[in-house]
């Protein structure tokens, strides 16, 4: 946690960016790489959901939890064999 809070500050460290074309500089603080990180994950975050979206039908989904009364929950998640 305490790396996620640092990310992309001072505390991290930092760098320099030179542009290969017009030679313009600018530092930039180096992140946590956290798979947690909400600031380093959120280009893989975005990419995973439109994939994600690419296997969807195109019909409203709705995400149900219930619980099973204990006396048949035995029977319910019984497997074959």
């Amino acid at each position: 946690m305490q790396n996620i809070m640092k990310c992309r500050t001072a505390a991290m460290g930092g760098h320099l960016e030179r542009c290969n074309q017009c030679a313009c500089e600018r530092s930039c603080f180096n992140s946590c790489r956290d798979r947690h990180c909400p600031k380093c994950q959120f280009l893989p975050r975005a990419q995973w959901l439109e994939d994600r979206q690419t296997e969807t039908l195109a019909v409203s989904y709705y995400h149900l939890v219930f619980k099973i009364p204990e006396e048949i929950e035995a029977i319910a998640f019984q497997t074959e064999k």
